[in-house]
């Protein structure tokens, strides 16, 4: 399991991309470190943002997530939208 961290940043997020979302480590990237490679390799991901009053909410990785992802083989990516469904990423 990993979870935002706004205030910590990680060579990964510098590394995939140079803007206002890589201010901070984000919650998929979080998940993967110190997970080997070859368990990630084709493994599916389910990515939810859980809000203060406990409904699920929009948790679409952003383009740098999506992309890190998708170099470390993350087969298929599910996340919870704005209605609080469970939807894949496509």
């Amino acid at each position: 399991a990993g979870f935002n961290m706004m205030g910590k940043s990680h060579p990964i997020m510098q590394k995939y991309g140079k803007c206002e979302f890589t201010l901070g480590l984000h919650a998929e990237i979080h998940c993967t470190l110190g997970v080997a490679a070859d368990d990630l390799f084709n493994s599916d991901m389910l990515v939810c943002r859980l809000h203060k009053n406990n409904l699920l909410a929009m948790a679409k990785p952003c383009h740098i997530c999506q992309h890190f992802l998708a170099d470390v083989g993350i087969k298929q990516i599910w996340f919870t939208n704005q209605n609080g469904e469970v939807e894949k990423l496509v």
